[in-house]
């Protein structure tokens, strides 16, 4: 706040602390007496340099706040603006922060001889005033969601850097979306290195964020530097129409001084190579923004990106989209999972291939996994970029073993862990809590109840509570902490009944069962529902799904898949329901359909070899394992 000719006995700041000199210097004397005499201490005890600043700090700093509390040597009231607020002081202390924060105070009065009062800025609340002197006491502030933010802007405000990097760190500690746009904000305007691991976070979340409100976050930073993660190929974004609209926007937000940018953000971070030739005459050169440039301009960009499609050497991919890998123009945005899909029969016969599929292009590439032997109805479950497999058949042998793939081994071989107490085919498995479930299967002789418990830490298994019905073929997945199982054949027949595990209590319980008895089926957790999808009901194959509301504990019939399947698999990638491969009835299929949400199922490209009895997890794209 800016101090003007009608203030009443303006004192400049400077002048204020010459008149305050001598209790200032009285104060420094006794702080630094009762440090020399703890720091003698301290040298006595022969304990290490760091340990012995650390607590020559921390001795100081409590010394300076029992000072304060006592209200020993104060000489400033800072007061907020509407007065409801003050705090006692020593005024060194608060300018000892550094950056303008002189400027934020305002001469009011004084009060005695000593104790000068003064107003802060406007903006600031009791809260933050309560936390900065907090700070420049202690050297930390108690922050949280509400208080962080107007503290950071705050300290930003009046360049106190090392409070606007205390917030930025609380920030980085509490990941969430709303943080993180806060604190990217805050280091673009003070320039902090915080800004990297923000902007890493923003590209890795960048499809999340377009679809909350924090879309317009985004479209309110001025720094041209924001074009920088449009532009990142780490860019979490499935298409690159998402990546224009983004553009269009956040410039269309300030047209006046942003439209200068289009020529940058065309030629630089589209990659307009995967954009169909429509979309481009459509909605990039047919725009309004596009059509404000100059002629000459337009005519250039156009000239421009004809030349590379012509000069460049092009194939299409699963989308039918130009693909090339030694231009960026016409590379998707990095694809940040892949499904790995593995196992079954394979032309008549058990298979130990793995493929790769890639969102990003629509394509099932080769993968160079191998498994430990040719497989079907088996687990496979990843912890901490471990892929596991175990149990299964050969359709002679039923498997106990288990065996371990670490992702990141550059030998890339698999290793032999532990076996299960009981072997097992036709076994469901989920992964909860670090730990690797084997529930139900068929043990050679019967269909079992028993489930068994892997962990990794100690490479062992152990027996957990039985399930309530035994269970062959059935489908497994974690949900809220909890296990759901669903499904299944026993000696009964095909199962509609399903059953929760709660691991605190080592207990099965069965809950509402399906409409619909399904076993050779699969369920997943989608959309904050249990989703269970085809299989057999004992009569035909299905391609009806149901889904379970465990709030209102019912099920609802949802849309059917395009084509009935059954010995399938089917997992949730980047917000959208993968069903891949299966048995039709008449033979192993390799078909794969997806569910979109708000648009339903639509057909993906086909597996490269039918499988049935095939399984499928999703890993992180980090191993090089891609290559079209």
């Amino acid at each position: 706040m800016n101090v003007t000719d009608d203030d009443e006995d303006v004192t400049p700041i400077s002048t204020m602390k010459d008149n305050n000199i001598d209790f200032i210097n009285n104060m420094k004397r006794k702080v630094q007496k009762d440090e020399e005499n703890r720091r003698k201490k301290i040298c006595s005890q022969e304990i290490n340099d760091e340990t012995m600043t650390l607590a020559y700090e921390l001795t100081r700093n409590q010394r300076l706040w029992s000072m304060k509390v006592n209200d020993e040597f104060i000489d400033a009231v800072i007061m907020t603006a509407d007065g409801g607020h003050h705090e006692n002081v020593h005024l060194c202390l608060l300018l000892m922060l550094n950056g303008n924060i002189s400027n934020a105070l305002r001469y009011i009065k004084d009060r005695n001889d000593v104790i000068k009062e003064y107003e802060i800025d406007s903006s600031v609340s009791a809260e933050v005033l309560k936390q900065v002197v907090h700070f420049a006491y202690q050297n930390h502030a108690d922050l949280n969601e509400k208080n962080c933010i107007e503290i950071a802007e705050f300290a930003a405000k009046y360049r106190i850097e090392s409070l606007v990097d205390h917030c930025l760190r609380y920030f980085q500690d509490n990941c969430t979306i709303p943080n993180v746009m806060k604190g990217f904000k805050i280091s673009i305007q003070i320039g902090s290195n915080y800004r990297s691991f923000f902007q890493s976070f923003i590209e890795n979340n960048f499809q999340e964020i377009l679809t909350t409100k924090f879309k317009t976050d985004l479209l309110t930073i001025n720094d041209c530097s924001i074009l920088g993660i449009f532009s990142s190929q780490r860019l979490d974004s499935r298409n690159e129409e998402q990546i224009w609209q983004i553009i269009h926007d956040w410039i269309d937000y300030d047209c006046n001084n942003r439209l200068k940018y289009i020529e940058h953000a065309i030629t630089n971070v589209l990659r307009f190579g995967r954009l169909k030739d429509e979309f481009l005459k459509t909605k990039i050169f047919g725009n309004n923004l596009f059509q404000q440039l100059e002629p000459s301009l337009q005519t250039r960009l156009i000239n421009w990106i004809d030349d590379l499609n012509k000069q460049t050497v092009i194939i299409r991919d699963g989308f039918g989209l130009k693909y090339c890998k030694h231009s960026i123009y016409y590379q998707p945005r990095e694809t940040k999972e892949l499904l790995l899909v593995g196992g079954g029969w394979v032309e008549g016969t058990t298979s130990n291939s793995f493929e790769l599929y890639d969102y990003q292009t629509n394509l099932w590439l080769k993968c160079p996994m191998v498994l430990h032997n040719e497989i079907a109805y088996f687990g496979l479950e990843i912890i901490d970029d471990i892929v596991y497999v175990f149990g299964g058949s050969n359709g002679k042998d039923v498997y106990q073993n288990l065996h371990a793939f670490d992702l990141n081994d550059p030998r890339r071989k698999w290793t032999s862990k532990c076996s299960m107490i009981e072997c097992r085919c036709y076994v469901s498995s989920a992964n909860l809590n670090g730990l690797l479930y084997a529930i139900g299967g068929f043990n050679r002789q019967t269909r079992v109840r028993s489930c068994e418990r892997y962990n990794p830490s100690s490479d062992s298994w152990q027996f957990v509570a039985e399930l309530n019905y035994s269970r062959s073929d059935a489908s497994a997945v974690v949900h809220d902490g909890k296990i759901f199982i669903a499904g299944g054949i026993n000696d009964s027949g095909i199962e509609s009944s399903v059953e929760i595990y709660y691991p605190q209590l080592n207990q099965w319980r069965l809950i509402r069962s399906m409409s619909t008895p399904r076993t050779s089926f699969s369920i997943v957790s989608f959309q904050n529902k249990i989703w269970a999808l085809g299989g057999n009901d004992g009569v035909k194959r299905s391609g009806s799904v149901e889904c379970y509301d465990p709030e209102l504990n019912i099920w609802n019939e949802a849309e059917n898949m395009l084509i009935k399947r059954s010995t399938f698999s089917a997992i949730v990638l980047k917000g959208e329901l993968y069903v891949v491969g299966g048995y039709n009835s008449q033979s192993p299929i390799c078909d794969v359909e997806k569910y979109v949400p708000n648009i339903g199922w639509v057909k993906v490209k086909p597996l490269r070899h039918d499988r049935s009895g095939l399984n499928l997890v999703c890993i992180p794209n980090k191993y090089n394992f891609l290559k079209i």
